[in-house]
């Protein structure tokens, strides 16, 4: 399932209606990130914001502002 807010965000849902991807043209709200993964985008690449996350399979990934992609395993771990 897909669904587009006003907001100009899109969240996408499996079939068990769990979320596996948001995007937006703006920053995510911090509440939608994992809180570690959050931590680690605030720390290590302070001048950026995180615009999308999506769950596949064992991983997670996000994108940043400047278009850097980011993978962390399912334990919100940075793997590269």
């Amino acid at each position: 399932y897909e669904v587009k807010l006003s907001c100009d965000c899109e969240l996408e849902f499996d079939k068990f209606e769990n979320i596996i991807e948001i995007e937006c043209k703006s920053k995510l709200p911090d509440s939608t990130i994992p809180t570690k993964i959050l931590s680690y985008v605030n720390s290590n690449f302070p001048n950026n914001y995180i615009v999308s996350w999506e769950i596949k399979g064992k991983i997670q990934k996000v994108e940043l502002s400047d278009k850097n992609k980011l993978v962390f395993d399912l334990e919100d771990n940075f793997l590269y």
